[in-house]
């Protein structure tokens, strides 16, 4: 993990209503079951808490993977930043 998703990731850490996860396998969120970690792996239960997330992304230049259910989702086996 790159200092810059470091950094997103000590940020992440103090939002309230976000399950974070580092070093994530996608498969496990996708239908398709197939695909690398992400390096970062949000699920926000609160609107609030998505607009932080996507704040605090946008401040360090990282653009997010919005998946939502996973459905038609394909995830390289190298995974994702």
């Amino acid at each position: 993990m790159d200092e810059r998703m470091f950094d997103l990731y000590q940020h992440l850490e103090s939002v309230p209503q976000l399950r974070l996860l580092r070093d994530e396998p996608m498969l496990y969120h996708t239908t398709f079951r197939t695909g690398g970690p992400a390096a970062i792996f949000v699920q926000p239960k609160l609107s609030i808490a998505l607009e932080s997330v996507l704040r605090l992304a946008r401040n360090r230049d990282i653009e997010p993977v919005i998946i939502g259910a996973g459905s038609n989702t394909l995830v390289p086996d190298e995974g994702l930043d």
